[in-house]
């Protein structure tokens, strides 16, 4: 006899479980494990934050950091993370990450070496949360991670955020093509247009759909600049803009160096074929008249 106030609960039925029976077992780790992953975690991020090129050098201390997260779409070894870092350690300007992810930690650490900043823009408060958490115990200062919601604008969806309040002269933006913001790099292009820096590049993962590659291989010619595809196997997009001004100071440094010799043709010269035409003649032997 069922007691008042309470409901019956329905049975699962046969097909239910057969549903269940071909579905995985979820995976538990024991507490033994879990110590060593956050013992590991721990050892990496101060190894990090002490040593100044130990994310770039040593692949170990970046996987013990995912694994720490539980992060298991990247790996330590995955191009798009070692192109991500590799391009952070060497630009001179801040950078705008679209979308947080164990990668904010490993960026906000190279950019604190650099004396610059990193803006990440996270729309799941909770994990905008705990990662704020993680960089406020390490007193990583150089991450700046900006909690706004996601929303539809038009063909694209991307952050509620004042461009206002994000800096100039971005030298390098990582976001998502296709999987939590679809047409994420439309939202980058049309809302931090201004934002980027003439030699400004553009990581753009999951790109997997054909409209994201058509987009952004337009947007590369419209800019004059290369779009490079990566691995195939889990694809993403590589352009990096060009300075017009610098190349075209460029040119024209080249041209005045050389500017006695250009004068009388008018050609754009280089220092082999000046170096050509500057060769002496030919001297030519005299006869002597008897």
């Amino acid at each position: 006899m069922r007691r008042p106030g309470t409901k019956k609960v329905a049975k699962p039925t046969k097909q239910a479980k057969k549903r269940a029976k071909g579905l995985p077992k979820p995976r538990m780790i024991s507490w033994r494990k879990a110590l060593g992953l956050q013992h590991r975690f721990d050892k990496a991020m101060r190894k990090a934050v002490t040593q100044r090129n130990a994310i770039v050098a040593d692949k170990e201390v970046v996987q013990d950091i995912f694994n720490g997260l539980g992060e298991t779409s990247l790996r330590a070894d995955h191009p798009y993370v070692t192109t991500a870092l590799e391009n952070a350690a060497v630009v001179e300007g801040p950078v705008v990450q679209c979308g947080a992810n164990p990668l904010t930690l490993l960026l906000a650490i190279i950019m604190q070496h650099r004396a610059e900043y990193l803006w990440t823009l996270e729309h799941n408060p909770s994990w905008a949360q705990m990662l704020g958490n993680v960089l406020k115990r390490y007193d990583i200062r150089a991450g700046q991670l900006i909690q706004a919601p996601a929303e539809a604008f038009g063909d694209h969806i991307w952050y509620v955020v004042d461009t206002k309040t994000l800096p100039r002269n971005i030298e390098l933006i990582l976001c998502d093509g296709s999987n939590v913001l679809p047409n994420g790099m439309r939202g980058v292009v049309r809302r931090l247009e201004n934002h980027l820096s003439p030699r400004c590049q553009l990581l753009v993962r999951n790109t997997v759909r054909p409209k994201d590659l058509d987009f952004a291989s337009k947007w590369a010619k419209t800019q004059g600049a290369p779009f490079i595809l990566n691995d195939k196997c889990e694809p993403f997009v590589k352009i990096a803009l060009r300075d017009r001004k610098a190349d075209d100071l460029a040119e024209d440094r080249e041209l005045t160096v050389y500017d006695k010799v250009a004068e009388a043709e008018n050609i754009r010269l280089t220092p082999t074929t000046v170096a050509a035409q500057r060769k002496p003649a030919q001297k030519v032997r005299r006869k002597r008249i008897a």
